[in-house]
């Protein structure tokens, strides 16, 4: 027998969440290896482009379920934005410096 009770649960899609929390996860990978030697590409083309998706895909779905965006997008689109950005200079300076990099990675 349905009740209300009921039928609220399987309307609720918790897909929203696992959303906004893949969004600052994401976000949070892509700073990490954005500021890592070798892996700021990472943050570039994985991790802060994930971030960016995830966070439409939740904003989508919490638009079609009539519920607000969850608290935890927001800063998972600013640190996969941090990332992309900090990666791709990281990109160059490592690029710019490969001799002086190599060179410091030897002498440790």
């Amino acid at each position: 027998m349905w009740t209300d009770r009921t039928t609220n649960a399987i309307l609720f899609d918790t897909s929203e969440t696992r959303f906004a929390w893949s969004t600052f996860l994401w976000g949070a990978s892509a700073v990490v290896c954005s500021v890592l030697p070798i892996a700021s590409w990472l943050a570039v083309f994985v991790c802060g482009p994930f971030a960016l998706y995830a966070a439409k895909q939740n904003r989508r779905l919490a638009s079609e379920a009539g519920v607000a965006p969850s608290s935890a997008v927001r800063p998972g689109v600013v640190m996969g934005l941090m990332g992309i950005g900090i990666g791709i200079a990281m990109s160059a300076l490592y690029w710019i410096n490969w001799t002086a990099f190599t060179d410091w990675l030897n002498s440790a």
